[in-house]
């Protein structure tokens, strides 16, 4: 960074360039994921181990072990040594990340780094689109970025491609059916596509037809008091959902309940408990089933950032959340 003159841009943080390995050591500045991939491809081949920490929220750092004790570098500060684990939770304090999660300072696997580059790439093209948001842009990341290539076994593929098309339905409100159908549009022209259709369809038939079982899920009486597509907060962690689905009451194991300590809620196991997909600003990627008492409805919702929001829902209403799709509406005739 000294040298070399690596920097952050401060300037024109969501300049598309900044993500472009090859642009950002042309012009020597680019965003902290860029930054920490080229930090940490140095450090290899000095010799020194360097692990991205692609899971930490808004802020890609840079972990290198010590024998002492790790170590956190910020490479979008010029490669500033953060310090040790209490200075990085500082660190994140300072910037409103209050719950901690050793989580965010596992490694990140080179499958999710690169889409969490291809998902920053979404969001600032959709920004920066003027006139409606196109999905052949869109899905033409995906294709060029290669997320459709690779194993060809179709759950690793699933796995490879699903993240991005669910970034898409979150960002760009492009559903997992329009990408079926764009898909298919491609493919009529001689492009090799034909494997991810299938693969679509494959979910439509499987994970996302049946999302909780076969058989549609009922009130029957029951005082369920949400409702799925509605945004909330959690009134402990304080982190942002929306609810996907719903049971009358807690349906996890006992082991999870005894660990989950449900039986110390004021209304314990016996009351509606709620699948929810969290913003990823908040827990990146997770997914949780929350007790009713701890839901707080926002009166004006937000949109929720998270991978599998297309699985479930097919547009937004700023009034009521989210639209759910004909798949959650089999499974939730009531909602």
């Amino acid at each position: 960074f000294g040298s070399f003159g690596l920097r952050g841009d401060v300037d024109n943080y969501y300049d598309p360039r900044n993500s472009f390995l090859a642009e950002v050591l042309q012009r020597k500045v680019g965003i902290p994921i860029s930054l920490s991939v080229v930090w940490a491809a140095v450090a290899t081949r000095v010799g020194l181990k360097a692990v991205l920490l692609a899971h930490m929220p808004m802020h890609v750092l840079v972990r290198v072990p010590c024998t002492d004790g790790d170590i956190f570098v910020d490479t979008f500060e010029s490669g500033k040594v953060i310090g040790g684990r209490e200075q990085v939770q500082n660190w994140a304090r300072q910037r409103g990340l209050v719950q901690w999660s050793d989580d965010w300072i596992r490694p990140g696997e080179p499958l999710g780094i690169y889409q969490r580059m291809m998902r920053n790439l979404l969001s600032i093209y959709k920004e920066k689109a003027t006139g409606p948001w196109s999905m052949l842009s869109a899905l033409g990341i995906i294709q060029q970025s290669g997320i459709l290539e690779g194993p060809q076994h179709p759950h690793h593929r699933l796995q490879m491609t699903w993240p991005v098309l669910g970034r898409l339905a979150s960002t760009c409100e492009v559903y997992a059916r329009e990408c079926c159908e764009y898909f298919k549009e491609v493919a009529a022209t001689g492009q090799d596509v034909r494997d991810a259709i299938v693969q679509m369809e494959a979910i439509y038939e499987s994970a996302v037809r049946y999302p909780f079982g076969a058989a549609p899920r009922l009130r029957d009486g029951a005082a369920v008091l949400y409702k799925v597509g509605q945004v909330y907060k959690h009134k402990n962690y304080g982190y942002t959902a929306v609810i996907c689905g719903w049971a009358t009451k807690c349906e996890m194991s006992e082991d999870w309940i005894q660990q989950m300590g449900v039986d110390r809620l004021p209304k314990g196991r016996d009351q509606p408990f709620y699948n929810s997909l969290v913003d990823e600003g908040d827990r990146p990627s997770q997914a949780t089933f929350v007790a009713e008492e701890n839901i707080i409805v926002l009166s004006e919702p937000t949109k929720v950032q998270h991978q599998e929001i297309g699985k479930y829902f097919r547009g937004w209403d700023p009034q009521s959340g989210y639209i759910a799709n004909e798949d959650t509406l089999f499974a939730y005739p009531e909602l």
